[in-house]
């Protein structure tokens, strides 16, 4: 009997190897963390290149905030400096240096403080050109102005001169210290309450007639005019100490503030495009006027809302002078007035500070306003200083202390500090 043994059974399997596509994705990552590292590699590199170029830029606006900083007694940039209008358009300076440039520029932005502003940019590298740094910091001209000291100008009487006085019409000469009213008086903040100082009304030469007619008045105290010795050189009429005549035409000239002789029927605040005081502009001569029923922290006066109000300068006309004539619209001002001639004021003018005639002065028409202190020379013949109409000369103390004490003068150096604690602030980010 034969016995068969049963063969096993076999299968047949179509099982795929996993050892290769293991291999494959193994490579694939490898390869793309290669790619990956080259990629931040190369990022890091542009990165580096990157921030090295913001670095050089930023020395360079470092370099050129510096360099305009460091300006002393370049005439070019005082010039500069002196044509520039408060919050007006800026001084641009700029430089190439290496691989990029600055560009810096100052703006005004009071009497002796400026806005300096600088951009460091990288101009070469190809693609990583266009790097961008922009500093800023606001200083201050701590060199002195010319050194005149207004304070020694003497303002004895509401008029001192040396010849006859001739007061007729409704005109006024008063000694009789007063704040202006324009300004709220004595106790007003322009004034501050300081103390009244009495004067003359007219301080003249021996020998000189001293006239009112009709309802013209001369009033002061101690008395209401005084005569003393003439001097015995007409030119130590208008000299004060160690300041001479010509010390003050040099402020004015170096302000451009000195003008030919002539007719001048509406001097007056003159403002720029941006409406702020425009002292580059020769017939501008301050704002005498502050607008009431206003308050700015507190103060009922808004000084006419820009710093015209606190611009006093000194004023020189080469010649004789015609004021006013217009009425109210007559001209008007503050500071001091310097007449190399005679003064003629036909109406209509108004004068807060000092004026100081070489000549003669006289007064026609009505509305002329003089507050603070008149000296005329009447130097090429002592022929009288007549005041006629319905013109007022008001001593005010206050007045004069303001002309004198915040007189508008030419730096003759330039020494730009920064303010605060920082050298600078960094405006990149907030740069539009």
């Amino acid at each position: 009997m034969n016995i068969r043994t049963p063969l096993p059974e076999i299968v047949s399997s179509d099982r795929a190897g996993f050892a290769l596509p293991a291999a494959i994705f193994a490579l694939l990552v490898v390869a793309l963390l290669v790619v990956g590292g080259f990629y931040l590699a190369g990022q890091e590199q542009r990165i580096g290149q990157s921030s090295e170029r913001t670095g050089q830029a930023r020395f360079l606006a470092e370099d050129g905030m510096n360099t305009v900083l460091s300006f002393r007694a370049d005439e070019g940039f005082i010039d500069a400096l002196n044509d520039l209008v408060i919050w007006g358009d800026p001084a641009t300076f700029s430089d190439e240096q290496g691989d990029g440039r600055w560009v810096v520029d100052v703006q005004r932005i009071g009497n002796r403080t400026y806005r300096v502003e600088s951009t460091g940019e990288i101009t070469r590298g190809g693609r990583l050109a266009g790097a961008e740094r922009r500093l800023a910091t606001v200083a201050r001209n701590i060199a002195p102005s010319i050194d005149i000291d207004a304070t020694s100008i003497p303002a004895d009487a509401a008029l001192q001169t040396r010849g006859t006085v001739d007061v007729r019409g409704n005109a006024q000469i008063i000694g009789l210290d007063a704040g202006p009213s324009q300004w709220g008086g004595q106790s007003g903040p322009s004034c501050g309450g300081a103390p009244l100082e009495n004067r003359p009304g007219v301080i003249t030469t021996d020998g000189s007639d001293v006239e009112t007619r009709g309802s013209g008045v001369i009033t002061g105290q101690p008395e209401d005019y005084v005569l003393q010795p003439d001097v015995d050189d007409p030119d130590d009429f208008m000299r004060f100490g160690d300041l001479e005549w010509d010390d003050l035409v040099e402020v004015a000239r170096a302000t451009g503030k000195s003008v030919p002789g002539g007719n001048f029927p509406g001097v007056g605040p003159r403002y720029t495009e941006n409406d702020v005081c425009d002292t580059a502009a020769p017939l501008n001569w301050g704002e005498p006027h502050r607008q009431q029923d206003r308050e700015i922290d507190d103060i009922p006066y808004n000084y006419a809302e820009t710093d015209c109000w606190n611009y006093f300068p000194i004023i020189h006309i080469d010649g004789d002078a015609q004021m006013g004539g217009g009425g109210q619209a007559g001209g008007r001002g503050q500071g001091i007035l310097l007449v190399d001639g005679d003064l003629n004021m036909n109406g209509g003018f108004e004068f807060y500070g000092m004026i100081l005639v070489r000549g003669t002065i006289e007064t026609q028409g009505n509305g002329n306003r003089i507050i603070g202190s008149v000296r005329a020379q009447n130097e090429a013949n002592l022929e009288s200083s007549d005041y006629a109409g319905g013109s007022i000369l008001q001593y005010s103390s206050c007045a004069v202390t303001r002309a004198q004490e915040n007189l508008s003068l030419p730096p003759q150096a330039v020494q730009l500090v920064p303010v605060g604690s920082r050298m600078w602030v960094d405006r990149t980010a907030g740069s539009g």
